[in-house]
């Protein structure tokens, strides 16, 4: 008998699958801790620069986003409403919501801040850096990180903002 057939014989039927979990846990980060270290400097339009780690020990909605994406533009009026509503009273309870936007000049972000009168804060992550890290997939995406700093959600494409179920899970994260 061969090497490679002895060999297969000690590998049980499903490690192909288990070593397909594990590698995927890993490639998308689920626990990641993005607060261990200061990380990426969140490049602040019109506000202060920040780290995660300046939020650690707060529930952070980090959501990504860009003022040429049109599923983006679509959610945000929902995004907005949640910020100016059901927000106020999480953030009592220890949520934070960032919005980082990917686009490639200060001017698009300027002139979309003030057509749509956008409240929410806005960081700037023009060459990706974040999104990268963080092991985002497309836009818009949105990560929920714990207080402890670990990746406990990462949610693509746009989100239904208003919606029960979504201020429920929002609710859950702000209560652990």
């Amino acid at each position: 008998m061969a090497l490679w057939q002895r060999l297969t014989l000690l590998i049980p039927a499903h490690a192909p699958l288990a070593a397909g979990l594990l590698l995927g846990m890993l490639w998308f980060g689920i626990g990641q801790s993005v607060a261990a270290s200061p990380g990426p400097v969140l490049a602040g339009f019109e506000r202060p620069d920040a780290t995660l780690a300046d939020y650690r020990g707060r529930v952070v909605l980090l959501h990504f986003w860009a003022s040429w994406c049109a599923p983006c533009l679509r959610e945000i009026p929902a995004l907005e409403a949640f910020y100016d509503g059901p927000y106020r009273e999480l953030s009592e309870r220890g949520l934070v919501v960032l919005t980082v936007t990917n686009d490639f000049r200060v001017g698009d972000v300027r002139r979309f801040q003030s057509e749509r009168k956008f409240s929410a804060p806005i960081f700037l992550d023009m060459l990706g850096t974040l999104h990268d890290e963080m092991k985002m997939i497309g836009l818009p995406a949105t990560a929920v990180i714990g207080r402890d700093g670990q990746i406990v959600k990462r949610l693509y494409g746009p989100q239904d903002w208003e919606s029960p179920a979504f201020r429920a899970m929002m609710e859950t994260y702000v209560a652990n």
